[in-house]
């Protein structure tokens, strides 16, 4: 029998085009499941991985027998022939964050730990961060380990390190797991890839001109909303902004604080920004929208998606956020896929990595059918980009953005059916090995 330690979410975006059936429990921590594969119907063990946090600065009492005070952690503890599928918290949890205390040897003792008990693993490194990977989890997300795993990733940084594979869509995982799935799906034979075509735009009479989810008020965000200020053009799109964070970087202004994230990677760009001439006072953005407030600050795609927020324009704008950051690699988060995602036409900032990966499959971009200028596929700088984008918004009106949606929705549909099954299509090694197949 097929036994895995995972979150049942985390199975569907793996199995995305297969029926996963919950049978019935076979233990106060377990339950039997059917998955129909190509044709066979295989029976397996799925148990949630609940409770695997740990606070390793504060639970942790006993620094030489750390296992032990573990025990009751499935992940540390695990049953003998178990399958362990980690996601981003879950692999930094196991991995990450005791390396940063316990060095290599924790490493070590999770490799004979996992060897002793037959234990699969399979490392989803594949949530978009690439300053994570490139310090706090390089080691961890190259490393050669001494149990049997496989590796999947987003970043070619890593794409030849042992038993890995790189796609830069393999993101589309943690996307769905994670940044999506908090919509648990029923377990009654649902199809993932089914469920996730229901999430579809639909325009009403209330419909603006686009949309664009903030988030943080990051200076190339910030630009756009003020451009869109200037231009009096806010009041045609749903424009979202964090304002807890707006307050938080006035603050570090005032301190003469640059730093915004745990990084010191922030390109020379945002100096130019950074004064209280551009970030303006609060009333300034009175008509900005804060869907989230202080509490909820970091949801804001489960936001987006739970009030069906992105019905709200016709065009998707996302401004990405790696753009502002010194890499090795070129980059895209999980913004660029928003729109797409909605059945939507999109436009992204900062994002010429994801248009020139999304081409190479056979994906339609909308830069033509909105009248932006043709060189911001060729712009590297997100401020330009910005620039073109408002030049085109400012001669969009409500029933040009109709027409394009309606002549278009052929192309709108083909983006999210291409993306989805190419992403599941090349999770196949995955349920090979899974399945031991």
């Amino acid at each position: 029998m097929i036994k895995i330690c995972a979150n049942t979410e985390q199975i569907h975006s793996i199995f995305g085009k297969c029926s996963l059936k919950k049978i019935k429990p076979v233990s106060s921590d377990e339950n039997l499941y059917h998955i129909d594969y190509n044709g066979t119907l295989y029976e397996v063990i799925i148990r949630e991985p609940n409770n695997f946090e740990v606070d390793w600065n504060g639970d942790i009492t006993d620094s030489l027998d750390y296992f032990s005070e573990l025990s009751d952690n499935f992940l540390f503890n695990p049953e003998n022939d178990y399958i362990l599928v980690l996601d981003r918290w879950e692999y930094q949890n196991v991995f990450v964050n005791p390396v940063k205390i316990y060095g290599l040897t924790h490493i070590k003792n999770i490799e004979k730990l996992y060897s002793k008990r037959n234990i699969k693993v399979v490392l989803g490194n594949a949530y978009f961060e690439p300053m994570a990977y490139e310090k706090d989890d390089y080691v961890c997300c190259s490393y050669p380990y001494d149990f049997d795993f496989i590796r999947f990733t987003d970043y070619p940084l890593f794409k030849d390190c042992k038993n890995t594979k790189y796609n830069p869509f393999y993101s589309i995982f943690n996307y769905t797991t994670d940044i999506f799935g908090f919509n648990k799906l029923n377990t009654s034979g649902d199809v993932f890839l089914n469920w996730f075509d229901s999430f579809n735009f639909k325009p009403s009479s209330d419909t603006k001109l686009f949309s664009m989810m903030g988030g943080k008020p990051r200076y190339h965000r910030l630009y756009f909303i003020n451009k869109c200020i200037e231009y009096n053009i806010d009041s045609n799109g749903y424009i979202t902004m964090n304002k807890f964070f707006l307050d938080e970087y006035r603050r570090f202004i005032k301190n003469i604080n640059y730093r915004t994230d745990p990084t010191y990677t922030q390109n020379k760009q945002l100096e130019k920004y950074w004064n209280l001439d551009f970030y303006k006072e609060p009333f300034y953005y009175k008509n900005i929208k804060d869907p989230l407030g202080e509490h909820k600050r970091f949801d804001y795609v489960q936001n987006n998606v739970e009030e069906k927020e992105y019905n709200n324009g016709y065009i998707e704008i996302s401004i990405d956020t790696h753009i502002i950051f010194n890499k090795i690699y070129d980059f895209f988060s999980e913004k660029a896929y928003h729109g797409i995602f909605f059945n939507k036409i999109f436009v992204s900032i900062g994002c010429n990595k994801f248009y020139r990966e999304f081409e190479k499959i056979g994906g339609y971009n909308f830069i033509k059918e909105l009248g932006i200028n043709p060189l911001f596929l060729q712009e590297d700088d997100p401020i330009k980009q910005v620039d073109y984008l408002i030049n085109a918004l400012s001669n969009l009106t409500i029933d040009d953005i109709s027409s394009i949606y309606i002549e278009n929705i052929d192309k709108i549909n083909h983006n999210k059916k291409l993306i989805l099954n190419y992403y599941i299509d090349n999770m196949e090694f995955v349920r090979n090995y899974i399945l031991n197949i």
